[in-house]
């Protein structure tokens, strides 16, 4: 019974991506202790492509926007 955008946002345990079943259990495919795993359980796939195949290692390039702190004071100022 969780909110709909959790699953259109996160990857959690027992969810289908990429073709396949999450399963983080002790000795599952996205066990914990394996390198590169989640520590929270959740991963994010809100930013990547459906047909990134992640499980050779690849890795995602995303695009971040920052804001510089003074920015954020400037439009805190306009409102």
């Amino acid at each position: 019974n969780r909110d709909p955008r959790l699953a259109a946002s996160i990857v959690t345990n027992g969810s289908r991506w990429n073709g396949r079943t999450i399963d983080q259990s002790a000795g599952g495919s996205d066990d914990m202790s394996k390198p590169n795993a989640s520590r929270t359980g959740y991963y994010l796939k809100k930013f990547l492509t459906d047909d990134l195949d992640l499980t050779h290692g690849a890795k995602a390039q995303h695009n971040w926007v920052a804001y510089r702190y003074a920015e954020v004071l400037l439009n805190y100022a306009e409102a």
